[in-house]
């Protein structure tokens, strides 16, 4: 968290906020995805930014921002300067919203599907009737089977968040089945957009995160093209299938796997392979 200090007036005002995606609350997140698609287009969005994660109202901000206001008030000049600095300071604070998530999280763990809806008659009719509950991933996807992974990068790769979504939130009792993901994926089509945006964002972090982890399975292609990086020429089928040794009756049994024991199993499989080519390469010289 971040804390910072104002002192307006002769009194001491204390303002914390997140310091990354990994301490949002859940709506926090989701309209901070609204505001990000804003900030690019409209640098004073993050002025509104500053209001949603610390609270610091408008009211607030034209003490650290607002050098014309300072002196209305007779703030001397020299001290306008570094209040200024202090603003800017307070802005640098916010630079983690147009990065990557470091630590792959899922602010949202769960939702109802008109959660994050406003405005009409209708959706708050439909809050008070919707009860069932969504849960999402761990951080990391710590937990998933190396199979969820398949068919939500799938999903991912080819921009169909409502699928995305219906792959890693259901119901907590409920064990993953593509089939059921498929039909949910239906009713996931009318979530808040933004809600999607963030899920797909977070998962696109966790691509990131893995791949730095797991640096041999998201590689270039080698030059046997036997093992390549996920969705480029070859997929996480035929990832399977190689890791089964081409034994299809193993693929149900790779995909139940965890999805880090899966990619370390990987990961060393491709290692060896590398030394292998490595010593071929050197015998043939």
């Amino acid at each position: 968290m971040n804390t910072i200090e104002l002192h307006i007036r002769g009194k001491r005002h204390r303002f914390s906020g997140p310091s990354g995606w990994a301490e949002l609350t859940a709506h926090q997140a989701v309209s901070l995805m609204r505001l990000r698609a804003q900030i690019a287009q409209r640098a004073e969005t993050a002025f509104a930014a500053l209001d949603l994660l610390y609270g610091l109202k408008k009211r607030h901000q034209r003490w650290v921002f607002d050098a014309r206001f300072l002196r209305r008030k007779g703030v001397p000049e020299e001290q306008i300067v570094l209040i200024l600095e202090q603003g800017q300071s307070l802005l640098d604070t916010l630079l983690w919203i147009g990065e990557p998530d470091k630590k792959a999280s899922f602010p949202v763990h769960s939702f109802r599907r008109f959660d994050f809806h406003f405005g009409t008659p209708y959706i708050w009719l439909s809050r008070l009737l919707t009860r069932q509950r969504y849960v999402g991933p761990l951080a990391g996807l710590v937990e998933i089977s190396f199979g969820e992974f398949m068919f939500a990068d799938r999903a991912f790769r080819a921009k169909d968040l409502p699928q995305l979504a219906a792959i890693l939130y259901r119901p907590k009792a409920e064990t993953f089945d593509k089939h059921t993901a498929e039909h949910r994926a239906i009713l996931f089509a009318d979530l808040d957009p933004a809600l999607l945006a963030l899920i797909s964002q977070n998962f696109a972090d966790t691509l990131d995160f893995l791949s730095r982890h797991f640096r041999r399975v998201f590689a270039e292609p080698l030059s046997t093209g036997t093992v390549s990086k996920a969705g480029k020429s070859a997929g996480w089928l035929d990832i399977a299938i190689n890791m089964a040794k081409l034994d299809v009756t193993k693929i149900g049994q790779i995909e139940q796997t965890n999805l880090y024991l899966a990619l370390k199993v990987l990961d060393e499989q491709i290692r060896q392979a590398e030394e292998l080519e490595e010593a071929l390469a050197k015998n043939k010289s």
